[in-house]
């Protein structure tokens, strides 16, 4: 099982990662739902993630494992800050007046589940397969 998600870690990650994209856009272009500042930053870290998969499951780059590490820890990250500041665990952050609220819930589904949250699975699994793909390459090496 190890070995068959880290042979197609790119490929699982392109699909993650573009679904999540879709998704994004989905809820902002068609649903109107307004993004705030943290979702934008969170944005910025995934969307280029579409194409650095696609790259990496073309040519089997291992050197886009690394970018795409750096890029999934720092929007997990930034995920879950918002939704810690959702639940009120940490201090409000103050958003741009100019802009959606950054503790605005558009999504509350089983009473935990909200869009930072589903963004910060994306994130973890994203890392995850990029870690798989690291791990496996440091065990053929030996």
């Amino acid at each position: 099982m190890f070995v068959f998600f880290s042979d197609h870690a790119f490929l699982f990650s392109f699909v993650v990662s573009f679904f999540a994209t879709v998704t994004s856009l989905y809820y902002s272009e068609v649903l109107g739902y307004e993004p705030c500042v943290l979702c934008w930053y969170q944005r910025i870290f995934l969307f280029p993630q579409v194409f650095l998969f696609v790259i990496g499951f073309k040519r089997k780059e291992k050197g886009i494992v690394d970018v795409g590490i750096v890029f999934s820890t720092i929007g997990a990250i930034l995920s879950l800050y918002q939704y810690l500041l959702q639940l009120g665990i940490v201090p409000t952050f103050v958003c741009n007046a100019s802009s959606a609220f950054c503790i605005k819930r558009f999504v509350f589904e089983f009473g935990y589940i909200t869009i930072p949250l589903m963004a910060f699975t994306t994130f973890i699994l994203l890392l995850l397969l990029m870690i798989l793909v690291k791990i496996r390459g440091k065990k053929s090496k030996t």
